[in-house]
Parts: structure tokens; sequence; C-alpha cells
């Protein structure tokens, strides 16, 4: 069994916080495109559609950009990477960010995609495990380096119990879904609507999100590092634009082409375009907020801000001088 301690997550997520930024010049010249890298969090899935769509229908150029997108290797690395200057933007789950900024790594958010906590686990349906007292010396795989087993702590705590309680086992998240599958685990902590789209269809399984449980917390956003910030706030508008744009376009019944758009450009990575529909319209519930809604795909609602960093100042993520205000800039989103 392998344990996981606060001091090793925050630990990891100071890596590589220097302050400069090699990123994109803001002003191009005259019929010129300004080349802009963004890394996700992982290898290509379903809510990476947009990006890719946009790049295909051209509409990163029309606004000036040449846009490389980047598979990552994780929040932690991917926002390291920000703010080392090694990536102009990146795909990542904002609480990660707020750590992140927390322990000195110069990123702030400049758009907030989905405003539901995303993170909690998935099992096979029929378990019987329903609430954290149900997991009691389960084995519960977790994705080594992040802040999952913490999370799942919380969880646990809800009902008096911790972490130790349940048997948690260190995997690659490559590996998650054969453990399940194959009665290696329990469960496993994950982006649940990830794992529903990914196996709809092929595998009956059932997820239990962290949400329903007190963890309000924002998902996915856009991070720059504060040099980006400040060098190229006109480029960076744009890009924040056409993604809202194309969320947007995706959303109002182009989910399959914007899927097609992904399958079309990264071949090898092997998905098809059902599984990557599956998958963007598994996350969909969790794009909204009660604060959010009617608002531009982008839009950062200080109460959800507010939310998340009062959740992980109660799970011991950051310490409790932390300001919600500090971690995004709320004026990139279009009107």
């Amino acid at each position: 069994m392998m344990t996981i301690s606060r001091r090793d997550i925050l630990g990891k997520l100071g890596v590589g916080a220097v302050s400069c930024a090699i990123g994109a010049t803001a002003v191009r010249a005259q019929g010129q495109l300004t080349p802009l890298t963004i890394t996700m969090e992982f290898t290509p899935q379903g809510c990476h559609g947009p990006f890719y769509l946009a790049r295909q229908k051209g509409w990163f150029k029309e606004a000036g950009i040449d846009l490389t997108i980047k598979d990552g290797k994780g929040s932690v690395v991917t926002l390291s990477l920000v703010g080392a200057g090694q990536s102009d933007l990146g795909f990542c789950t904002l609480p990660t960010l707020a750590i992140a900024r927390s322990k000195g790594v110069p990123v702030k958010a400049i758009a907030n995609i989905s405003h539901k906590n995303s993170y909690g686990l998935i099992l096979k349906k029929g378990s019987g495990l329903k609430v954290p007292q149900d997991f009691k010396g389960k084995r519960i795989v977790y994705t080594t380096g992040s802040i999952e087993a913490l999370l799942f702590g919380a969880f646990m705590a809800t009902a008096g119990l911790s972490a130790s309680d349940a048997k948690l086992l260190g995997f690659d998240p490559s590996a998650k879904v054969s453990a399940i599958i194959g009665g290696q685990t329990d469960a496993a902590i994950a982006p649940v609507p990830f794992y529903l789209g990914l196996l709809e269809g092929k595998q009956n399984i059932e997820g239990i999100l962290f949400a329903d449980f007190g963890q309000r917390m924002i998902d996915y956003g856009i991070a720059v590092s504060e040099d980006g910030l400040r060098r190229n706030t006109p480029v960076l508008r744009s890009f924040i634009a056409v993604m809202s744009r194309a969320y947007q376009y995706t959303l109002d019944g182009h989910v399959d082409e914007a899927s097609a758009a992904l399958v079309a450009a990264r071949p090898e990575v092997g998905m098809d375009v059902q599984t990557a529909s599956n998958m963007f319209r598994a996350a969909i519930s969790h794009i909204y907020s009660p604060t959010s809604t009617g608002k531009p795909i982008g839009y950062q609602s200080p109460t959800d801000w507010e939310d998340t960093i009062q959740t992980l100042i109660q799970i011991g993520l950051v310490p409790n001088t932390v300001r919600a205000t500090d971690m995004y800039d709320p004026s990139f989103v279009p009107a």
C-alpha cells in the first residue's frame, strides 16, 4: 500500500516555479500570426474537442493566432511548464492552480470552463458502495503525485473517517480502468465524467461525486503565467474569445463535429468520435453552476472561486491567508 502526504503534494506543486516566461508576443506584425502553445492536462479527451474544432475551422487564425496543442502529464506538470514560461497557456484543474500559486508558482486563471468539481470515485455498478462509511477497508486507486488522495480524505472526513481507513494504492492513470474491471481495486479516484464517457456502453460503471459531499470547487480552466499576462494581454483576449465561441458552438448541437475534429487531428491516440462525444456530453452538467448560468463560457464566478478556496483551506491544501481574488483575472471573458 502506498501513502501520500500533504508535504508530498505541495512539494511537487512548487517544482518549476520560476518567474520568467517565454511566451508569444502580444503584438503581431501586419499579416503575421502570433504563435501560442497550450499544454493540456493529459492526452486528448472529449473536452478538448472545441480547441481542435476552432483550429480546424480557422477561427484561431482569423484572430491572428497560430495555436499549437500539446499533451500534458497532469495539471501539476502543466502548471509548472506555464509558470516556467515553457508553455504560453495551460488547460488544467483550477483548484490545482490555486495550490500551485499558494506555493509560489507565478500563474493565474484567465478562464473557467467548468464550474462543478468533477472529481469523485468510479466503481462497478451494483457494488453497493454509496457513502464514505462503505469505503472503510476498501482498496482505492489514486494517481500518484496528484491531489486525489487528499480529496478522498476530505470525502471520508464527512463521516468522521480518514483516507487511512481505506487501502490507498498509487497507480498510473492509464491503469485505473483495468484495475477496476479486473477486480484489483474497489474504486478509483478520478474525474468522473471522463470515465463515464470513456466506458459508456462498454463497461457497467458508475460514479460518486465529491461535490455531493461538500467539496464545492470549480473544475477546468485556462492558466497563464504572470509575465505572459502582462506582456500578451491582446492575444490572450483573442484566444479566450475564440475558445468561448468554440465551446458554445459545440454545446449548441455540434458535439460530434468537435469530436471529429479532435479525432482527425490526433489519429495516433486511437479515440473514436463516439467515445469523444460521450466524454464531452458526460461533462456538460459540470460546465455551469448557479452563479455562472447564462454567462459566456470562460466566465469566472467570484462565488465559485470563494467556495473553492474555502474548500481547499478546509482540506488543508492552501493556507487560510490565501485570497480567492489573487487566483484569477476576470477581465478576459467576452461580454
